[in-house]
């Protein structure tokens, strides 16, 4: 491999476009024909960037294969688990204030309903304002990298092979990966893109899109969900009255339907969560039951402390 192959002055995109691109020695192949009056597409890939690519592409399928990059699946067993837990404690702590009977079953039910909606808007709104913000802020950190790369292109181009060159790239790879760029149709955008990837960890293609209301949809989805849980027997035990059916749940019977259905949702949960943690699904799912019984019965604690006749 010829040095000028490997080591070429960097030129700036504006003095590329001025002509002084022929400071950079091309090989042509055999016959003497040059490549330069070819069409390129926009944004030609590269070699060097092709592996690179490959590389990076190569390394977040290996996370996605070991859960690590399943984020939606992970983000809707946590909205479940808080629906679950914030409105089982709820209700429970409601549950031991309030007398028993049909002002209770409806004080439970409104109760539960109250705090089914409250938490799911509450989630997805924050999920919309964190995830505004978040792409808010990778626009605004590509548009400044790119005003830099714009502005100091040979600066940046270096910084890049340094940053290259610190993660086990050797030298000579990080000088042809820089050649290759410079000599692309838009190496201000590639090497924004390269840029953005690698050292800021932003995806230029979905930086700024859609993401946050899918996000807040979703979160509101995942925790109604999961709320829905504990409040379904007391939504039964209301049903049944109204429709007066010689079948009735009566005494703490709603309660202890909560409690299962609750448990066994949780450990379900848990066992799941095993998924990205490595850990045993049987002490991942029995841990997940063992915290939330512990708020739950705080919750049930402090309601009894206090509890109050509802007339």
């Amino acid at each position: 491999m010829a040095a000028s192959d490997i080591e070429q002055p960097l030129i700036p995109p504006q003095e590329q476009a001025n002509g002084a691109h022929a400071r950079v020695t091309i090989n042509e192949p055999e016959g003497g024909h040059s490549q330069r009056g070819r069409s390129k597409p926009p944004h030609p890939p590269t070699s060097s960037q092709g592996s690179l690519r490959h590389h990076l592409h190569t390394t977040m399928q290996q996370e996605h294969n070991t859960g690590v990059g399943d984020g939606g699946l992970r983000a809707a067993v946590f909205g479940f688990l808080d629906g679950l837990v914030s409105n089982l404690c709820l209700i429970l702590g409601v549950y031991a204030a309030v007398s028993t009977g049909e002002t209770s079953v409806q004080t439970l039910l409104l109760t539960g309903l109250s705090g089914l909606m409250a938490g799911a808007a509450s989630m997805s709104t924050g999920e919309w304002i964190s995830m505004k913000a978040q792409g808010e802020a990778e626009m605004k950190e590509l548009s400044t990298e790119r005003r830099h790369l714009t502005e100091h292109y040979e600066d940046e181009a270096e910084e890049f092979a340094e940053y290259l060159s610190e993660h086990g790239v050797s030298a000579e790879v990080a000088s042809l990966v820089i050649r290759d760029i410079q000599r692309s149709q838009a190496p201000v955008e590639n090497m924004l893109d390269m840029h953005a990837r690698f050292e800021l960890g932003i995806d230029p293609d979905e930086a700024g899109g859609s993401a946050p209301i899918k996000a807040a949809l979703f979160s509101f989805a995942t925790f109604a969900t999961g709320a829905f849980i504990p409040l379904a027997p007391w939504m039964l035990v209301f049903t049944l009255e109204k429709a007066h059916t010689s079948f009735q749940l009566t005494g703490n019977l709603p309660v202890i339907l909560t409690l299962l259905l609750s448990a066994v949702s949780l450990f379900l949960a848990g066992a799941i969560l095993a998924r990205f943690t490595g850990l045993s699904p049987w002490w991942s799912g029995f841990r997940q039951l063992l915290v939330a019984s512990l708020a739950a019965g705080t919750c049930l604690g402090v309601g009894s402390l206090f509890g109050v006749a509802v007339q």
